[in-house]
């Protein structure tokens, strides 16, 4: 077992903690005092609290030691301190000016599940520490906090990708009717909840509430660190297949994808045998196949495509609305570019030879 051993230095606490090596061998205890101020990597913040001092003395660590360290420890071990006044303390802490304080505080309420910090926790939410904020969702969403729906939700919008999960953990976690509206004024439903990479409609969900938009988020976040929330646009699934040539890209026939029974095309309707219709070239007005196919050529050029792509579009009557652009479409048995490609009279060898074509003369330009 780590040895922990307690020292008291003048009137306040030298905590010496063990820095654990798992090197194949037991765990050894190396004493490491405070007052050398070395910092440690873990610590048994249970047996602190029980074994050397008293939660008062505790908090007075967390809030007047000068090291920020020593801090944080004190913030932990109060996390398994049997007292009234825990609470108190660890929100002081999460003002502390270092933010590996406030961090630890910000774990500990909601550990403890201390709601009289809720209010707290919703300020942390703003913390200029992204992992301050982090640990403050992960708390709201441990006490069900409805309180903090709004700061959770714009958190979603967030450029760490793990603070983003975080938040709609907990937005799932709280699972509350009061936090309804709150999305709601964000969001126009139904929605579209996709990763912003992969392919093949993987970890595509549709939101038609509120309430399917936390598990959503979450099932888009296993294939991608970033995920995109769009309106949904009700219409024909449209796909235009674009390959590069001589003279410049060329858009081939239209393939439509007419899911038999479901009224969303995602995954498995894409992929399952007999779920969905492919039909090429769609029927759709001339004029309509006409502009699908000069959107996806200005999409090509807008987004510096090459070899050949696909361009994904919804058609709701006379409107035309791009969904995106996949750069690496599949050649399979079962993908839509061999539809598009056998309706404008290209076989597989010949698609083949003229994608290595233009790229053979784009490496020698």
């Amino acid at each position: 077992m780590a040895t922990i051993v307690y020292l008291d230095v003048e009137d306040e606490i030298t905590i010496a903690a063990a820095r654990i090596r798992r090197a194949g061998q037991p765990r050894v205890g190396v004493v490491v005092p405070f007052g050398s101020r070395v910092a440690t990597s873990r610590i048994n913040f249970r047996l602190l609290a029980r074994e050397a001092v008293d939660a008062g003395r505790l908090a007075r660590i967390a809030q007047g030691d000068p090291d920020a360290e020593v801090r944080r420890i004190a913030v932990g071990a109060l996390g398994y301190a049997a007292d009234g006044g825990v609470a108190q303390a660890l929100t002081r802490a999460l003002a502390d000016g270092n933010w590996i304080v406030r961090e630890e505080a910000a774990q500990t309420l909601g550990k403890l599940r201390l709601r009289p910090a809720i209010a707290q926790l919703v300020l942390a939410m703003e913390d200029p520490y992204w992992q301050v904020r982090l640990k403050a969702a992960r708390s709201l969403g441990q006490l069900k906090a409805a309180e903090g729906v709004e700061a959770l939700v714009a958190t979603l919008g967030h450029s760490i990708s793990n603070l983003r999960k975080e938040a709609a953990i907990a937005l799932g976690e709280i699972g509350d009717a009061r936090a309804l509206p709150a999305l709601e004024e964000r969001l126009d439903f139904p929605i579209v909840v996709k990763p912003a990479a992969q392919g093949s409609a993987l970890g595509v969900k549709f939101a038609r509430t509120t309430a399917d938009v936390p598990a959503a988020i979450v099932a888009a976040f296993s294939y991608d660190t970033k995920v995109l929330l769009e309106r949904y646009v009700e219409g024909r699934d449209l796909a235009v297949s674009v390959i590069d040539g001589p003279g410049g890209p060329e858009a081939l026939p239209i393939v439509e994808a007419i899911p038999h029974e479901e009224h969303f095309y995602d995954f498995e309707a894409r992929y399952e045998i007999g779920r969905t219709a492919f039909v090429c070239p769609a029927l759709i007005p001339p004029e309509t196949t006409a502009r699908a196919q000069e959107l996806a050529l200005a999409t090509w050029r807008t987004l510096g495509c090459a070899g050949f792509a696909r361009v994904d579009l919804m058609a709701a009557g006379d409107e035309l609305t791009v969904l995106e652009a996949n750069a690496t479409p599949g050649l399979t048995d079962t993908s839509l570019r061999p539809l598009a490609a056998d309706a404008a009279g290209i076989d597989l060898d010949a698609f083949v030879a003229r994608v290595l074509d233009r790229a053979g003369a784009a490496a020698a330009a």
